[in-house]
């Protein structure tokens, strides 16, 4: 489709005091801005910052056409050598090289912080780019009607059009967004951000195809439209797009994922859950989750997890060391080095005292708190370790006190676990064994865990209840071999064991080269993996592991 020079030329020339304004007003907010601190309200700023583009958008596409129908110059404008392509297409980008710099300047001017490229692990980041591509398209729907309804019609006819438009919009921008989320893990921001990059582009790439198969296969302002059977297969596709996606969306849906609608996050009151570490219920089917922001939730598979725990509001606070009760009505955290216990009860958290950790007894009804007097580096044939000084005390409901002192011992391991049963802690050390500290002062006692064939370096460990099998334990170490450690990548393997008291463990799955963010075994033939940005997906642990 070629474009006239000349007509470019003649509709800045005919426009040039509604071009202008918009502009005049802009120079007076940087003025505003340059004198004035403050002088608009953030909300009002964030309302005009989207109001005034999308009503220059409607202004401009609904004017298009009117000089010449004031001045009845039509089809004098028909008698040049200009096809009708050419007029429309001339005409509609004048309108638009104007409206989209106009909108970048007055989302700059009066909320500079959201113009920005968007990025995955911020969604207000996509407000922007939302913005311009929102502006666009009523551009488009108003230049649309003016270019077939005459006089006061118009108006009337783009009131009714650009809700329509805007829905679908709307809806195929959040369950776009809302797949590419969910679906693209990439393990790098900008791998993601090229992904995000090339959907939008794709996108408006067939927005700009249908345009202009559209545009020049019709007559000036005649009615009814006519359609080519390419532009009609564009639009059908275009129209159909938030179907598609939200089909696409219901059929991959993670295990776990950090809202619920993404236009809830926009227009309603839901924030985003973006779970960093997660602990399922023992017998019971919830699953635990905390996040960056001292929070945490409860939830079910294929929910969003539901805040039940906002935590101390500091830029620092941290919650760790989850430990459910065996039974799944109470889990103990550490909070910034106080360990408090949660009761699904009565829905509140009990401060118990400062420590390390809570480890509940095999029948649920005692707590051993775990505190660290000190500890110190030392150098072994592992590496640099922590060596620590550990106190043991016992609690009882309601978890409110505390006996006195009751052991004391030193360890250098990686992951504790506690089988009252037997009065000892178990503890996982960098050597590939369970040690047994009995706490009667029996000499410890140390189990090998059959490590792998190559050397391979622990780097985190876990020991949980078994399943529905309260006196026995699953045992999760997190590990990288030499090559990964020598290499930028961090893909880590992955050992379950099951150790059954007093001494018998067996190892009875093996992962390599995973990537996920956390894990959760849900139980010996299933697990929880999180990609990122808080999803989880749920997989099979494959024959060949097991």
């Amino acid at each position: 489709m070629k474009l006239s020079k000349h007509l470019l030329q003649k509709e800045l020339q005919q426009n040039m005091v509604i071009y202008l304004i918009p502009f005049l007003c802009l120079g007076i907010i940087w003025v505003l801005n340059a004198i004035l601190t403050n002088w608009l309200e953030p909300k009002w700023a964030q309302i005009l910052a989207g109001a005034i583009p999308l009503a220059l958008a409607g202004a401009y596409g609904l004017q298009a056409f009117d000089l010449e129908e004031n001045n009845q110059t039509k089809d004098f404008l028909l008698t040049r050598p200009l096809s009708i392509a050419q007029i429309i297409s001339s005409k509609y980008l004048c309108g638009l090289i104007l409206l989209l710099p106009l909108a970048y300047l007055w989302s700059f001017a009066l909320t500079p912080q959201v113009v920005r490229f968007p990025s995955l692990t911020n969604f207000s980041s996509f407000f922007f780019v939302g913005l311009l591509i929102l502006t666009w398209l009523i551009y488009t729907t108003s230049f649309t009607v003016g270019l077939y309804i005459k006089g006061s019609l118009k108006l009337l006819g783009a009131l009714l059009l650009i809700p329509f438009i805007a829905t679908w919009f709307g809806v195929s921008w959040f369950q776009g967004i809302a797949w590419l989320i969910i679906n693209f893990s990439a393990p790098h921001e900008t791998v993601r951000s090229l992904l995000l990059f090339v959907l939008i582009t794709a996108s408006l790439i067939i927005f700009l195809t249908t345009l202009a198969n559209f545009l020049s296969s019709q007559k000036l302002q005649t009615l009814p439209l006519t359609f080519s059977k390419k532009t009609l297969i564009y639009l059908i596709l275009s129209i159909c797009l938030p179907l598609f996606l939200s089909i696409i969306n219901q059929i991959s849906h993670p295990a776990i994922r950090p809202f619920t609608s993404l236009m809830t996050t926009i227009f309603g009151n839901e924030s985003w859950f973006l779970a960093s570490e997660g602990s399922a219920q023992p017998n019971g089917d919830l699953y635990l989750f905390r996040n960056q922001l001292g929070q945490l939730g409860l939830g079910k598979l294929f929910q969003k997890p539901q805040l039940i725990y906002q935590g101390v509001k500091t830029k620092n606070n941290e919650i760790t060391e989850l430990h459910w009760s065996l039974d799944g009505k109470c889990f103990s955290f550490n909070e910034n080095g106080q360990v408090k216990v949660y009761s699904l009860t009565t829905k509140k958290a009990t401060p118990l005292a400062p420590g390390k950790m809570g480890l509940w007894s095999n029948n649920s009804q005692q707590l051993l708190l775990v505190k660290e007097l000190s500890s110190q580096t030392v150098q072994s044939n592992y590496g640099v370790i922590q060596q620590q000084h550990l106190s043991l005390n016992i609690s009882e409901p309601p978890y409110q006190t505390l006996s006195p002192p009751k052991w004391e011992l030193q360890t250098a391991s990686i992951a504790l676990g506690w089988d009252d049963k037997r009065t000892q802690l178990l503890a996982i050390d960098h050597s590939w064994q369970l040690k047994l500290l009995n706490l009667n002062n029996v000499p410890v006692r140390s189990l090998s865990l059959n490590k792998p064939e190559t050397p391979e370096t622990i780097i985190l460990s876990q020991i949980l209840p078994w399943p529905k099998s309260p006196h026995e334990f699953q045992l999760i170490i997190y590990s990288f071999d030499q090559a990964t450690l020598k290499s930028k990548q961090r893909d880590f393997n992955l050992h379950l064991y099951r150790y059954t008291p007093p001494t018998t463990i067996k190892k009875w799955a093996m992962l390599n080269d995973l990537s996920y963010r956390d894990f959760i075994l849900i139980n010996d033939q299933q697990y929880l993996a999180q990609t990122s940005l808080g999803i989880y997906w749920r997989y099979n642990l494959p024959k060949e592991a097991r």
